[in-house]
């Protein structure tokens, strides 16, 4: 394909990337955009696994994730030692599963900003190539990535 002045094929990679980005740690919180995003849906009120997908996939400027992906972010939110979100759930093979999601009271101090996910329940997962450990925990400020501390 050849080049063009208008960005071509690449011209969403900055809002890409950046929403990429969004996905690490915040400072304060230690909540990625996705995670901190089911949690204030859920401050609403209780809903099903599916209605919760779709009201986060409202607050998305692009197309970001699949119901599987948004799940398995929703079963890392109810795991750890302080779960942040609750799941009365039932299985359905090939579907989101039926039941009820809510937050709970740690998951509404971390979403306050009164506690941190991580200091909390210290998830392990991978972004973009970087695999983010209790020990490694990369922070997005907003505008810009911060290293690790010592």
């Amino acid at each position: 394909m050849p080049f063009t002045h208008d960005g071509g094929p690449l011209v969403a990679l900055p809002r890409a990337m950046r929403r990429l980005l969004e996905e690490l740690p915040a400072i304060g919180t230690g909540l990625s955009r996705s995670e901190r995003q089911i949690l204030e849906v859920l401050s609403e009120g209780d809903r099903s696994p599916e209605q919760t997908f779709v009201a986060c996939a409202r607050l998305e400027d692009d197309i970001w994730m699949g119901d599987w992906s948004f799940w398995t972010i929703v079963k890392r939110l109810a795991g750890g030692a302080h779960p942040l979100v609750g799941a009365d759930v039932r299985e359905r093979p090939d579907h989101l599963p039926d039941g009820t999601l809510t937050i709970t009271d740690a998951g509404r101090q971390v979403l306050a900003g009164r506690a941190d996910h991580l200091a909390l329940n210290a998830p392990s997962r991978w972004i973009g190539g970087t695999n983010l450990t209790p020990e490694r925990q990369w922070r997005w400020t907003g505008s810009s990535v911060r290293p690790p501390m010592p």
